[in-house]
Parts: structure tokens; sequence; C-alpha cells
């Protein structure tokens, strides 16, 4: 299902931007390989799932980022406290 011709050699904005989207299929409409409703619904699903799977790890980074800040904010109350408490040591 693979052809070849002078066009081949040319890659345009837009082919770039929907490899960027999706390599495979860019791959596959530049092969000359007709959307199929299956393989695109499967595709939508990956893309969803995916989508999903970023979604968490962006809010793990948020709560990670939350909790180090708390951690210092800790850190710097505890070093205050030991170091007033050595400087006024009666």
């Amino acid at each position: 299902m693979t052809r070849h011709n002078d066009k081949d050699d040319v890659i345009t904005a837009s082919e770039i931007s929907q490899y960027a989207y999706c390599p495979v299929s860019w791959y596959l409409k530049r092969n000359g390989c007709p959307p199929d409703s299956s393989h695109m619904a499967r595709g939508i699903h990956a893309h969803q799932e995916i989508g999903k799977g970023i979604n968490r790890v962006q809010q793990q980074e948020r709560r990670s980022k939350l909790l180090s800040l708390g951690e210092y904010s800790l850190l710097i109350m505890a070093l205050l406290l030991i170091w007033w408490s050595l400087r006024f040591q009666f």
C-alpha cells in the first residue's frame, strides 16, 4: 500500500502538525490508507486515555510541589525555633 513519488519528498506545515498530534494517523494518511471508522474510534479512545494519564501526572506534580513547599516551611520554622531557643536560653 506504500506509494512513492516526488510529492513524498515534500512535507507541509499541516503534515508536521498532524504528525505532532498523532504519528500513526499521519503515516496512514501519507501512505494512502483510507480512514476506517473502527480504527479511528480506537485511536480516539487511545488519545482520550493518554490525555487522562497526562492530567493525572499533572495533578500529582501539583500536589508534590505543594507538599514540598509545606515541608520546607516546616523545616524553616523548626530551624527558627531552634535558633530562638539557643539564643534566648536561660
